[in-house]
């Protein structure tokens, strides 16, 4: 990808490269070509840094290896830091590593590495509420990762996916912020996010008492504009400070003109607020005119005192973002007068 490196230097703070190598099978990976390949690809990237007065503070290799390949991987990044040293070269590590007895060998080899605690993994699929981090396993792993003597982060997420099921009950495909599988026939959904509440409480955790050779914590990924299922910058903001985020949901009525009667969803929180399940709208002594539903509520029901909106199937996994305002309804009465709002 092209870097702006212009914009990155004017935030003043030290600069890390990544280096992303997708997979590799055994007979490629321990070719002689494919280590002096990768050392290439990682001189070019440094090199490219400093024509832009970049001076990387570091470069990371990022490659899912095969636990029953880190003696390999190992070659490949003592290649590299001797490819382009002085300059450190850390890497990503997998849990799963951790069982083999060359993960020593291998993070030794580093001058340190980024602990990725998070996944999607089918046990996880099975629970209620499903979440990309496992508080609990987190923790071990970092206890386990300290024994080796080698600095490193842990890598926490703020993603999500819907994961979509066939008629069958077995996993089609999934949803991420870039899209996913067309939604067919039959077809049902689940959300798997990361769950702001139970990692505020892991950082507020490691903030008291963390492992010495745990260096501190990162987050993938930063918010970005236009994102529907990665945290918010105020969400993201309070799970750093160890601070559990919370969802403020507020209904407003506006009234835009004689007997128009407008309704707004607002959340005045700073986390993501789940539309209302149902919203029942309820007046005396006038009648209905005409009313609608918008923005994922659909009318179940309506009389000459009353109309209910109801959240649609799909609209289940819509959120607003902290300070978001929709409008999810209007209704139009003969005269005016003051409407209740009833809200579950």
């Amino acid at each position: 990808m092209r870097i702006d490196y212009p914009c990155l230097l004017t935030a003043n703070h030290p600069i890390g490269l990544a280096l992303r190598i997708g997979p590799c099978p055994s007979n490629i990976a321990s070719l002689p070509s494919t280590k002096s390949y990768l050392c290439k690809q990682a001189r070019d990237i440094i090199e490219n840094a400093k024509t832009f007065n970049c001076q990387p503070a570091e470069l990371q290799i990022d490659f899912d290896c095969a636990t029953s390949k880190l003696l390999i991987y190992r070659d490949w990044i003592q290649a590299i830091a001797k490819e382009i040293a002085p300059i450190p070269v850390t890497i990503t590590a997998l849990p799963a590593w951790m069982s083999n007895k060359n993960f020593g060998e291998l993070v030794n080899a580093t001058k340190g590495f980024v602990l990725q605690v998070h996944s999607l993994e089918q046990a996880r699929l099975e629970n209620n509420s499903p979440s990309l981090c496992d508080a609990n396993a987190a923790v071990d792993w970092v206890e386990k990762a300290s024994r080796c003597g080698v600095p490193f982060l842990v890598a926490l997420p703020t993603y999500g996916y819907i994961v979509v099921y066939d008629d069958n009950g077995k996993v089609r495909g999934l949803i991420a912020e870039s899209g996913g599988p067309e939604l067919a026939a039959g077809s049902t959904i689940q959300e798997v996010r990361s769950d702001p509440q139970a990692l505020s409480q892991l950082v507020h955790q490691w903030s008291v008492e963390h492992p010495a050779m745990m260096k501190g914590v990162i987050w993938y990924r930063l918010p970005v504009v236009g994102d529907r299922m990665n945290w918010s910058w105020a969400t993201l903001h309070s799970v750093m400070q160890g601070k559990s985020p919370q969802p403020n949901l507020v209904i407003r009525q506006k009234l835009t003109e004689p007997c128009l009667i407008e309704f707004f969803a607002f959340n005045d929180g700073n986390d993501d607020a789940p539309l209302p399940t149902t919203m029942t709208a309820q007046w005396t002594d006038v009648d209905l005119i005409a009313s609608d539903a918008l923005a994922g509520m659909e009318l179940e029901n309506s009389n000459p005192q009353q109309v209910t909106f109801k959240l649609q199937n799909m609209a289940i996994l819509d959120r607003l973002r902290p300070g978001e305002e929709r409008q999810i309804g209007w209704l139009r009465l003969n005269k005016e007068t003051k409407v209740n709002i009833h809200v579950n």
